[in-house]
């Protein structure tokens, strides 16, 4: 049963008081003080959810009063009463933020004001809540990108998840959800971690969708996090009630963890190639792939993907909160032109023009809507990203070559932003059985050393179309061209024209071998 909301009545008339009293006793909790110092001591001592104060009081008047409630707390709900010949109270209600005003002798309009004051309220509160977990969030996605150890980061997601009000455990596991192994648990109090996590070299991205089930007195949020051979890691998490916002931050914990976990793993992979002695050719093919991607790149995937995920997150509920406030207002328009004086229609209608509200709130509106569509432009170039810095799955399987170019196109033209200009001829060719992975390596090699040939200034024509049982892909550009007497040695390991730092000489060679391995054919004109 919802509690019952407290109101703090101040007037220095005892009839006024009990009618006051008699009036919102039927909806509320009421509360009383004949004077303004009266009404702080009761406030100080209580928890109130709207003050109702008479202008004309000895001492410090209403309006007074309820400044200095704002000012202990400005999410408590303030109204004004007056009488019309109070032309202070009336400007001071108009320009104080959050205070509304009620003229006597009032009908309904008291219990309409005490409403709509609760009611933004509640909002002020939501928007408050959001802005704390959006700030909350910037902070939470730094201490994953700093982390490094992979025990260390699913204890901080842990510990972030379960110190959710409505959180009463969560847990990581793996294997199937109806009898998964338990790798750790966690509460608001503590984290523990129960079997010691031995975690592989690779992840896969799963497919399974996230899962809600009811289950008796709580409800089970599991998110799918990776698959590790056949088996899925999750996160689930058991929570009272469902609230938007929680299983939005929960979302957003999720996406930080898998985001770790892929950065610590590359980070583990660049390591292990640089301490090994070994130099075998699925080792450099790997290697030239961190080259190339730490060329154009330099960790713009997780730079740019972890904020922009929190920040698409958040736009949902602001969205809904300006959604309210907009329903607020109409309400409150509504209640002002049906039972407002004249005189005090006109006032308003003027102070909502000089200040341009409600153009304000649909530019709101439209920033959001703008805002929302750059954000999923810039999570789609870290994901095109992402595609490359994975570990393929070693399988085969079918491939669009249009969307390998695509991909590779997207990061080469990130780099060189302005300056390249592309253009495409693409016929409908059928899918390659290969890796999408390694396809994509050896457009973005090609790419490459196009764009650095020209300085990143010029123009590169890309052509795709099938002929009897070949797919073809041709890239031109317009640089200077490859001198005839180096022809015959670009594809030779190691061998490079570029300045010390540009290249390692292996991106060609790599080509090459990927190429031929999947039984085609890459030529130099």
């Amino acid at each position: 049963m919802k509690a019952q909301q407290t109101i703090l009545v101040v007037d220095d008339d005892a009839l006024v008081l009990d009618s006051l009293r008699a009036e919102l006793g039927r909806s509320y909790h009421v509360l009383t003080a004949a004077t303004a110092r009266e009404a702080l001591e009761i406030f100080s001592r209580n928890s109130v959810d709207c003050v109702v104060s008479d202008y004309r009081m000895p001492g410090t008047n209403g309006m007074a009063l309820l400044r200095e409630i704002g000012l202990r707390d400005p999410f408590v709900g303030r109204v004004l009463i007056t009488a019309f010949s109070d032309a202070e109270a009336r400007d001071g209600a108009l320009t104080e933020r959050g205070v509304l005003k009620v003229a006597k002798p009032w009908r309904d309009e008291l219990e309409i004001a005490v409403q709509r004051s609760l009611e933004l309220r509640v909002l002020e509160q939501k928007l408050e809540r959001s802005l704390r977990r959006f700030d909350l969030g910037v902070e939470v996605e730094r201490q994953f990108r700093r982390e490094t150890d992979p025990v260390k980061l699913m204890r901080l997601a842990l510990s972030q998840v379960a110190r959710l009000e409505g959180v009463q455990a969560c847990e990581l596991t793996v294997g199937d959800n109806a009898r998964p192994q338990r790798l750790g648990i966690a509460t608001a109090e503590r984290v523990i971690m129960e079997q010691m996590v031995q975690f592989p070299p690779a992840i896969r991205h799963v497919e399974t969708n996230t899962r809600l089930d009811r289950c008796e007195s709580h409800w089970r949020y599991a998110i799918p996090l990776w698959q590790v051979q056949n088996d899925i890691w999750w996160l689930r998490t058991f929570l009272d009630k469902l609230r938007q916002d929680e299983l939005s931050w929960i979302d957003f914990v999720a996406e930080q963890l898998v985001d770790a976990m892929e950065r610590t793993m590359l980070f583990s992979e660049v390591k292990r190639h640089r301490e090994s002695s070994a130099a075998h050719q699925g080792q450099l093919i790997t290697m030239e792939k961190m080259a190339a991607l730490g060329l154009l790149a330099a960790g713009v995937a997780h730079e740019i993907n972890n904020p922009a995920a929190y920040v698409r997150a958040n736009l949902g509920i602001i969205e809904s909160d300006l959604a309210d406030i907009l329903q607020a207002m109409s309400e409150s328009r509504r209640a002002v032109e049906e039972l407002a004086p004249p005189e005090l229609r006109r006032r308003l209608e003027a102070t909502n023009q000089s200040t341009e509200v409600e153009k304000s709130v649909a530019e709101i509106g439209e920033v959001i809507a703008e805002t929302r569509e750059g954000v999923e432009r810039i999570i789609g170039v870290a994901l095109n990203l992402k595609t490359f810095a994975r570990e393929d799955s070693g399988q085969r399987e079918r491939v669009s070559v249009q969307r390998c170019l695509e991909s590779s196109l997207a990061m080469v033209t990130y780099r060189y932003k302005t300056g390249l200009v592309v253009e495409k001829s693409y016929q409908e060719v059928p899918d390659v059985l290969a890796r999408a992975g390694e396809v994509g390596q050896v457009f973005l090699n090609i790419l490459i050393n196009a764009a650095q040939a020209m300085k990143g200034k010029g123009s590169i024509f890309i052509r795709v179309w099938a002929e009897s049982a070949w797919v073809y892909t041709s890239i031109r550009d317009t640089g200077p061209g490859i001198p005839p007497e180096i022809q015959g040695r670009m594809f030779e390991p190691l061998f490079t024209t570029k300045a010390a730092g540009e290249g390692t000489g292996l991106g060609l060679s790599i080509s090459k071998e990927i190429v031929e391995r999947y039984g085609g054919l890459i030529e130099v004109a």
